[in-house]
């Protein structure tokens, strides 16, 4: 079986791919704080609700038998994460607009959304398991 056509499942993997690139961007901004001019960045977040429902349209039927009709190929979701200049509240005298406590802040939200979406994954996984008869193991 392949989970890549499951909506929720390539949804929580984008979603776990965007959150880790955010926390390199968001470590980034955290090393550069006393680096002159430089501007706090972080990324762009992906529409996760059009993502889930896009991918349940694309879904195609599986033809098993060559008299059956072909209903096309499904079309995988790929996200482009951009980067984009978000300044923090504050910006120094040197023009660095990293506030150290705004960072960390974002830092520890990313962490726990990675978190929850990890636990979501195991959950769903858990019914799979369930369903084909193999239990919690």
């Amino acid at each position: 079986m392949d989970f890549q056509n499951i909506p929720l499942f390539s949804a929580l993997k984008t979603k776990m791919h965007w959150l880790q690139d955010r926390q390199r961007v968001l470590a980034t901004n955290v090393a550069n704080a006393n680096t002159p001019r430089f501007e706090a960045q972080d990324l762009k977040e992906p529409n996760f609700e059009a993502l889930v429902n896009g991918s349940a349209k694309k879904l195609a039927m599986r033809a098993h038998h060559h008299s059956h009709m072909s209903g096309g190929r499904a079309n995988s979701v790929e996200a482009a994460f951009r980067i984009v200049d978000k300044p923090d509240a504050e910006t120094t005298p040197g023009g660095n607009s990293v506030v150290i406590e705004q960072q960390m802040m974002k830092v520890a939200e990313t962490q726990m959304a990675y978190k929850t979406a990890v636990g979501l994954y195991n959950k769903s996984m858990g019914l799979f398991r369930i369903a084909i008869g193999r239990g919690n193991s």
